[in-house]
């Protein structure tokens, strides 16, 4: 039975050690707990409030901009409403203060649209008619690429304006 007891005794002093250790511990999570709900809570909180206006403002801007493109969608025809015309290219052409173009304005903006696209189609007939020709092989590139530059030109003149 002593030996027993040495063992008993010989756990003493590491019962002692894991009671500190426990209490150290204790105090270490008081010291955070307190620490965080001093200073990193009410700024966390804080955070959530930025975030929750944040999220109104958003959802008004939001609701601005549904509303918007719900007018544009249902617009009427002038002298004809009830008639919901979506986007209309013509009505798109609009003065500086917004209001729609006149149609003189717009039959000239075709007139001149046409004229260029002429212009364009003639300088795309001569370069092709000049690669038919007899021609270095050098020559025959840089003609190549003025009728494709040409091209270009033209599709980006009436698709991108």
């Amino acid at each position: 039975m002593g030996m027993s007891t040495d063992r008993v005794e010989g756990i003493g002093p590491l019962v002692e050690r894991a009671r500190q250790l426990q209490a150290i511990a204790r105090h270490e999570r008081d010291s955070n707990l307190k620490r965080w709900q001093q200073s990193e809570k009410p700024v966390l909180k804080d955070h959530a409030i930025g975030l929750k206006d944040r999220l109104k403002v958003l959802s008004k801007e939001e609701a601005k901009v549904q509303s918007q493109i719900q007018k544009l969608s249902t617009s009427s025809v002038k002298n004809n409403p009830g008639t919901a015309t979506g986007f209309n290219i013509i009505r798109s052409k609009v003065d500086r203060l917004g209001r729609p173009l006149p149609t003189e304005s717009l039959h000239a903006e075709r007139e001149s649209l046409i004229q260029r696209f002429n212009k364009v189609e003639v300088a795309i007939s001569n370069a092709k008619a000049e690669i038919d020709g007899t021609h270095r092989d050098e020559e025959n590139d840089i003609l190549e690429t003025k009728l494709v530059a040409l091209q270009v030109r033209t599709y980006s003149v009436f698709h991108f304006r």
